[in-house]
């Protein structure tokens, strides 16, 4: 579920990286991480997961590794903290949340993001057909580092263009 993310010592609320946004009707749920994640130490709140083909009661993700990796989530941010270890439980926005997010570059408003595996950033999409998309982005970003409010899709390279 969504949280309120405004810490003690804050006296504006400012976004943070996962942080879910127009918290109504949010597609937040709970996964499991891939007991043998490749992201090992780096999995941080703002990575887009994908599922993994595994047995079980609840879904199995892991880190997206290459822009043409089809994301089923954004890790989103916990007050507990923002890093996270395999095996773990935690929450991730799927297709209809916003999420907020840091761009890698410049960006488009109402433009296709794909997700930077390097980090948990965004960036225009490169290739249609080719890169997947992680959604579409709600506000411009004038450089990189810009926080950028996103609208979860996570469509496969071949749904890119739609």
């Amino acid at each position: 579920m969504a949280e309120n993310n405004q810490n003690l010592n804050q006296f504006a609320q400012t976004p943070l990286v996962g942080q879910p946004d127009w918290t109504v009707n949010q597609n937040i749920v709970p996964v499991k991480i891939y007991a043998s994640s490749v992201g090992g130490a780096a999995l941080v709140a703002g990575n887009a997961f994908k599922l993994v083909d595994q047995t079980g009661d609840m879904p199995v993700v892991d880190l997206v590794t290459g822009v043409t990796d089809t994301p089923y989530g954004v890790a989103i941010h916990r007050m507990k903290g923002d890093t996270f270890a395999a095996g773990q439980i935690i929450e991730l926005a799927l297709a209809g949340s916003t999420i907020w997010m840091q761009a890698s570059a410049a960006t488009t408003r109402g433009g296709r993001l794909q997700i930077d595996p390097t980090g948990p950033t965004v960036a225009n999409l490169a290739s249609l057909g080719t890169n997947a998309s992680l959604g579409i982005g709600i506000d411009k970003a004038a450089a990189a580092n810009a926080m950028i409010r996103v609208y979860v899709e996570g469509k496969d390279p071949n749904q890119s263009a739609y």
